[in-house]
């Protein structure tokens, strides 16, 4: 089994949201980068990165987190 651990991002923020609701949005911290690196510290090898933005809007808006998280901590996304 592998397990993935993951990082929403919404408004440059790693953020979770309950059941799916935009409404009720945690923000866990304001650097995803500085949280993924956590992760890789932590151990993990890959990472699943959701652009919630994008989600909605369609098209990526957090390209730029998401390629930094890539480039500084080599994981997979």
């Amino acid at each position: 089994m592998i397990i993935l651990p993951a990082i929403d991002i919404y408004g440059g923020a790693a953020v979770r949201l309950l059941r799916g609701d935009f409404e009720q949005m945690t923000v866990y911290d304001s650097d995803p980068v500085a949280v993924a690196r956590r992760m890789k510290k932590a151990g993990a090898r890959h990472i699943h990165i959701v652009d919630l933005e994008g989600a909605k809007a369609g098209k990526p808006v957090n390209f730029d987190i998401i390629a930094k998280i890539i480039a500084d901590t080599g994981l997979l996304a």
